[in-house]
């Protein structure tokens, strides 16, 4: 999925769903509330990554981090991959 149609994606999405529905899903996806992992955090707990496409390692899968910069002129066009180094 292209980044500006994941972003428009968001943005449109009126109300987040509590959990991941049931059922087969292709070439969709869900927003899911993040409420939840919200108060582990602050009670000092473990945030939980539930889906039901088998358990996510985080030790062995890989979460890439992006950073895009935006053309206000252009809106969801006008984003921009960043690469970053030493995390500057």
């Amino acid at each position: 999925m292209e980044v500006d149609v994941a972003v428009r994606g968001l943005l449109d999405w009126e109300t987040p769903l509590d959990c991941i529905p049931h059922g087969t899903k292709e070439n969709v996806f869900v927003v899911i509330t993040n409420e939840r992992n919200v108060q582990r955090r602050q009670k000092g707990q473990r945030i939980e990554f539930v889906d039901d496409c088998g358990v996510w390692d985080s030790a062995s899968g890989a979460s890439p981090k992006v950073t895009y910069i935006a053309d206000k002129d252009l809106g969801l066009s006008g984003l921009t991959k960043v690469y970053l180094r030493d995390g500057f």
